[in-house]
């Protein structure tokens, strides 16, 4: 009676899975076995550490390019690159350059002063689209809560950007040109010049190895969520990724 009711409870007891990941397990996974962390999102959709990695180095950077480079060198290195100060330059007055690149300066802050708000407006917008689209086409399983945790793991490849160039720049290398929208080598854009067409600069600033492979991860952990075949994760996901590059190429203002 007694070892029948000592098994009794232990059969009561919750039964610990040895194969669930820690969440350090699932950020390191993200980059060396990517199948069991994004395994493991099925069972708990947490997210919050990646997350934290990814507004650390966000404002890692900003601190980097604020001391290394400075606010007004960021601006009229953008507005330079991007063309404005040299066509508005024979008729524009000095007051409308000077408020030209003034706005530039307030955006720039902006945009980096609320990049953890940006990151998670992005990240369910995307986590909505791709989880529906999965859904509707391949007759997937994925919870928009799910898709959210494997997107935003999935971004941590290129999450390494940020980390890159702050320690360039720590290092005082690349402060003279630096461009803030295209910081770093990994991609073809970086290397092209400003009178480059602007549909060249676009698909080819796309072509970014780490971008690439985050949408690599994105595709596969998507389908394993979702519990279809991978083939169907990254169709999803490069297929959207294609039509936001037309979109850029076919918009000039959402280039850059």
């Amino acid at each position: 009676m007694l070892e029948q009711g000592a098994t009794s409870a232990a059969a009561s007891q919750p039964i610990q899975d040895s194969r669930a990941l820690t969440q350090g397990q699932r950020l390191v996974g993200a980059f060396i076995s990517p199948s069991k962390t994004f395994k493991d999102i099925r069972r708990s959709a947490s997210w919050w550490l990646p997350f934290m990695v990814m507004v650390a180095l966000s404002y890692g950077y900003l601190f980097a390019v604020q001391q290394q480079v400075g606010w007004d060198r960021v601006a009229t290195n953008i507005n330079l690159h991007e063309g404005r100060i040299p066509e508005l330059t024979p008729d524009a007055s000095p007051q409308r350059l000077e408020r030209i690149h003034t706005r530039t300066v307030v955006a720039v802050k902006f945009l980096l002063w609320t990049s953890p708000v940006i990151i998670l407006v992005a990240n369910a917008v995307v986590a909505a689209v791709l989880s529906w689209t999965i859904n509707l086409l391949f007759n997937g399983e994925a919870t928009t809560a799910r898709a959210f945790a494997v997107w935003t793991y999935s971004m941590l490849p290129r999450a390494l950007a940020p980390l890159i160039s702050t320690v360039l720049l720590l290092w005082g290398m690349g402060i003279e040109n630096f461009d803030l929208k295209n910081p770093l080598g990994t991609n073809l854009g970086y290397y092209m010049t400003a009178k480059s067409p602007g549909w060249l600069m676009a698909v080819s600033s796309s072509a970014d190895i780490l971008l690439i492979w985050s949408l690599v991860l994105a595709g596969i952990g998507l389908a394993t969520v979702a519990k279809v075949n991978r083939a169907f994760g990254l169709i999803t996901v490069f297929g959207w990724a294609l039509v936001l590059l037309l979109a850029k190429v076919g918009l000039p203002g959402l280039r850059g």
